[in-house]
């Protein structure tokens, strides 16, 4: 009798998933948006970021090999690349440097419509948002316009620019990957998008002459780490990709921040 190993990651079907998708957005990943501002401190926007997803990206490889997991093949590399350069060599790399410009309220703004505009680009793709899909997104939206009453506000033109670029290249991202280029399975997906995005954002970097503060301050250091750990590789292995397949069944992405 040959023994089946179990699978690497647990089935998106089950729905007691669905609560733990809900807290990992509205709990990690929505404070990783803090963690960035106070790293930026000491980290530049793109050096902060490129370190952050090569590290998160080997780490997670490293682990998922260890466990058996296959390479993904060429043709998977080829699509880490792409939905790498988009969802985080532009959107994460123009989000961290927005955050020198714009105040917090309206980067939750915009953040907000991410949904919104996935659901634009899936409309090119073929895939039509459900009534409640809909109704969610409206409740949303109120719900962050209510929270950042009173906010800050504040914003340069170049924030504008780099802060919608952000949430285009995030979406047309999202939809590609779930509709034209698909990753390898699983958290190697993720991991190959990482290493990939990260490597693009360690060479614009290095092309912009960034360098860290170094020494770099304790709160820049710690929320790095936390950003490393939480935001990416730790997150995305035990939580974030089976609740985010679980939420994501419409076709829409639930990924990296």
């Amino acid at each position: 009798m040959t023994a089946v190993a179990p699978p690497l990651i647990r089935t998106a079907n089950d729905p007691c998933w669905l609560v733990p998708a809900l807290l990992a957005c509205y709990l990690v990943w929505g404070s990783t948006y803090l963690a960035i501002r106070f790293a930026l401190v000491s980290f530049p926007p793109y050096f902060q970021m490129g370190s952050r997803f090569v590290l998160a990206g080997a780490l997670l490889m490293a682990w998922m090999r260890w466990r058996g997991a296959a390479m993904p093949s060429l043709s998977e590399w080829r699509n880490a690349f792409v939905i790498g350069c988009l969802m985080l060599a532009a959107a994460m790399g123009w989000l961290a440097s927005a955050q020198q410009y714009i105040g917090s309220g309206l980067i939750a703004t915009f953040i907000a419509t991410v949904p919104m505009v996935v659901c634009a680009f899936g409309l090119l793709a073929g895939k039509r948002p459900t009534r409640f899909e809909v109704a969610g997104m409206a409740l949303g939206a109120v719900g962050v316009l209510l929270l950042v009453r009173g906010a800050s506000f504040s914003a340069s033109p170049v924030g504008i620019v780099l802060i919608v670029g952000s949430v285009i290249a995030w979406s047309m991202g999202s939809v590609l990957q779930t509709t034209r280029l698909p990753l390898a399975p699983g958290p190697v997906g993720f991991a190959s998008e990482m290493l990939c995005g990260g490597v693009v954002l360690m060479v614009i970097s290095f092309i912009k002459g960034e360098a860290p503060n170094w020494p770099p301050q304790p709160l820049a250091l710690a929320a790095w780490a936390y950003l490393v750990v939480f935001g990416s590789a730790g997150g995305v292995e035990r939580l974030f990709v089976p609740a985010g397949q679980c939420v994501a069944r419409s076709g829409h992405q639930l990924c990296l921040c």
